[in-house]
């Protein structure tokens, strides 16, 4: 289910600060090729994206995601598709924290 509430979007934010930074971690050190990582970011963008307006702001149909990931986490409480990839992705790399 994609959200797109912004008051559950802050909530959420606020409660997972510490996840969403350990994730970072994780995807800074992933073993896996950046291209095939901004791959898995690309197809997971576009379907979140073409549900949710302002689809071009996060700007994750860009190259470079791992160099990014601090602006990610910045906006995670305030973007609707930052909020909803990062969250996909958590569960595709079945990301516990």
């Amino acid at each position: 289910m994609i959200q797109t509430d912004l008051t559950k979007i802050r909530y959420y934010g606020k409660r997972n600060e510490t996840r969403n930074l350990e994730f970072r971690s994780f995807l800074k050190w992933v073993d896996m090729d950046e291209d095939e990582l901004d791959s898995i970011v690309h197809e997971i963008n576009r379907e979140i994206a073409s549900k949710i307006d302002c689809r071009s702001f996060p700007h994750l149909h860009k190259e470079g995601f791992k160099s990014k990931l601090f602006g990610v986490v910045q906006d995670y409480s305030i973007c609707p598709i930052v909020f909803n990839v990062y969250e996909r992705l958590k569960e595709r790399f079945k990301f516990k924290g």
